[in-house]
C-alpha cells in the first residue's frame, strides 16, 4: 500500500502540544482535513462569479477577434503551466500531510525544473521584441510572467489541500479574484479594447501568490530532493501522471488553441463566450476529487462500484448545474453581449452535454490516482486526447466552433468509456 503515515517536520512535532492536549490537538487537525473541499468549492464560486464577470466584461468592449486573442493567451499558459507543474499536485496531496510552510517549500523543491522553464520563456519573448517582433516578444514575454504567478498559485493550492491551512489560500484566491474584478472594471469603464493589456490582469494578480509563498518558506526543508524518498517518490508518480495531465489540457484545451488555427480567432471568441459559462459547471466536482485524494488512498477496501456511484453521482450534480450555467449563458449572450456573439447560443446543449462526461472522468482519474495507478491515468486521458483532437480537426474547418463543441462531446466520451473499462479492472497497487 502506499505511504499513508503522515511526514513529519521538526516544525510539525514542535507545534504540537504536550499531555492531555494532544488528543484535543489530534482532533482538531482531523478537523482541519476535512474542511479542504468547502473552502476549495467557496473559492471556485467566487472564481466563477470573477470569470463571469470578465468574460462578459471582455466581450462587452471587444469584437470577437480580440475576445479571441484574449482567450489564446490564457490558453497558451494555461498549457504551459500544466508542463511546468510537473503533474505533482495530485501525487503530493495523496501522500503528504504536512504544515503549510514546509509544504510550500517542498513543492518550490519539486517545481525547480519548472521555475526554470518559466525564466527561459521570458528570455525567448524578450529575444523576439529585440529582433523586431515585438507583439509577438511581448504576448511571450506576457505569457512567461503569468506562467510564473500561476505556477506559485497552484502551490499554494496544493499546500493548502495538504495542510489543512485555509488562512494563506484565502489571501491568495480573494486578492487575486477582487483584484482582477477591478480591473475589469476599471478596463470596462475606461473601453480598453487591447486584449495584451487584459490578459495583463490576469499576470498581475497572480503575484499575490508569489509574495505569499516567499513569505512563509520552512528553513527547515533544505533540500536535496533526493534526501526524502516521500518527495521522490512524488516527482516519480507526477512525471508518470503527466502525459494525463497534457493529455488532459489537450483535450480540455485544445478547442482553443485549434480554433484560431483551422477557422479565426473571431470564431474562438464567439466559442469561449459561452464555453467559459459551461465549464464552471465542472469545476465544483474538480475541486471535491482533489481534497478527496488522500481520503480515497487511505481506502483501500473501495470497490469499482463503489466508485461508479461516485462517477454517477457527479454526473447528476453536473447535469444539474449545466442546465443552470446554461440559462445563465443564454440570458447573458441576448441581453448583453453586442449581436456578434449571437450565433453562440447554438453551443450550450452539446457543451452542457460534455460538461457532464467531462465530469465523470474527473472522478475516475482521481480513484485511479489514489490507488497508485499513475501510468493507467495517463493511458486513459492519451485516449480522449487522441479523439478530442481527431474530431477538432476534422470538424472545425468546415463547421467553426460548433465543432469544436461537438468535439468535446466526442471526445470527453471516448476518454469515460476507456475510464470505465481500466477502472473496472484496477485495485489498489501495493508500494
Amino acid at each position: 500500500m502506499v505511504d499513508h503515515a503522515p511526514v513529519r517536520s521538526a516544525r510539525d512535532c514542535a507545534d504540537q502540544p504536550p499531555g492531555a492536549l494532544s488528543a484535543l490537538w489530534q482532533r482538531g487537525r482531523q478537523t482541519l482535513g476535512q474542511g479542504p473541499t468547502l473552502m476549495l468549492l467557496t473559492r471556485q464560486v467566487v472564481a466563477a462569479i470573477v470569470a463571469f464577470a470578465m468574460n462578459v466584461m471582455s466581450a462587452r468592449v471587444m469584437a470577437p477577434a480580440g475576445r479571441g486573442t484574449l482567450a489564446l493567451l490564457l490558453q497558451i499558459t494555461f498549457l504551459l503551466s500544466v508542463i511546468a507543474m510537473l503533474g505533482i499536485e495530485r501525487p503530493y496531496v495523496a501522500r503528504r500531510q504536512v504544515p503549510f510552510a514546509t509544504a510550500i517549500t517542498e513543492l518550490e523543491l519539486l517545481l525547480r525544473p519548472g521555475f526554470l522553464f518559466a525564466a527561459a520563456s521570458l528570455l525567448v519573448g524578450v529575444g523576439l521584441a529585440a529582433s523586431g517582433h515585438l507583439e509577438l516578444g511581448i504576448a511571450s514575454a506576457l505569457v512567461s510572467v503569468y506562467l510564473f504567478g500561476n505556477m506559485y498559485y497552484q502551490a499554494i493550492r496544493t499546500a493548502f489541500i495538504a495542510s489543512g491551512a485555509v488562512k494563506y489560500f484565502i489571501i491568495s484566491a480573494l486578492v487575486s479574484q477582487v483584484g482582477l474584478f477591478l480591473l475589469g472594471i476599471i478596463f470596462l469603464v475606461t473601453d480598453v479594447r487591447d486584449p495584451h493589456i487584459w490578459f495583463l490582469a490576469y499576470a498581475a494578480v497572480s503575484f499575490t501568490s508569489v509574495v505569499i509563498a516567499w513569505l512563509n518558506r520552512d528553513g527547515a526543508v533544505a533540500g536535496p530532493l533526493r534526501s526524502d524518498p516521500t518527495l521522490q517518490v512524488i516527482r516519480s508518480q507526477g512525471l508518470k501522471l503527466l502525459p494525463a495531465s497534457l493529455g488532459n489540457t489537450a483535450m480540455l484545451r485544445s478547442d482553443r488553441l485549434l480554433l484560431p488555427l483551422l477557422a479565426s480567432t473571431s470564431e474562438l471568441g464567439i466559442y469561449v463566450v459561452v464555453a467559459t459559462v459551461m465549464e464552471m459547471g465542472t469545476w465544483p466536482v474538480q475541486q471535491w476529487v482533489d481534497a478527496s485524494l488522500r481520503k480515497w488512498n487511505l481506502a483501500i477496501s473501495r470497490t469499482p462500484s463503489q466508485g461508479f456511484i461516485l462517477m454517477a453521482k457527479a454526473g447528476a450534480v453536473v447535469a444539474a448545474l449545466s442546465l443552470a450555467f446554461g440559462v445563465l449563458a443564454y440570458e447573458t449572450v441576448i441581453r448583453v453581449l453586442p449581436v456578434a456573439y449571437h450565433q453562440s447560443l447554438v453551443l450550450i446543449v452539446p457543451l452542457g452535454i460534455a460538461s457532464v462526461f467531462y465530469a465523470m472522468t474527473r472522478v475516475q482519474q482521481g480513484l485511479l490516482v489514489a490507488q497508485g495507478h499513475a501510468g493507467r491515468v495517463s493511458a486513459v486521458e492519451a485516449t480522449g486526447m487522441i479523439a478530442s483532437v481527431a474530431m477538432y480537426v476534422l470538424l472545425i474547418p468546415g463547421h467553426g466552433a460548433m465543432g469544436a463543441a461537438l468535439g468535446s462531446l466526442i471526445g470527453y466520451f471516448a476518454c469515460l468509456v476507456a475510464g470505465a473499462v481500466v477502472f473496472a479492472r484496477s485495485r489498489p497497487v501495493h508500494d
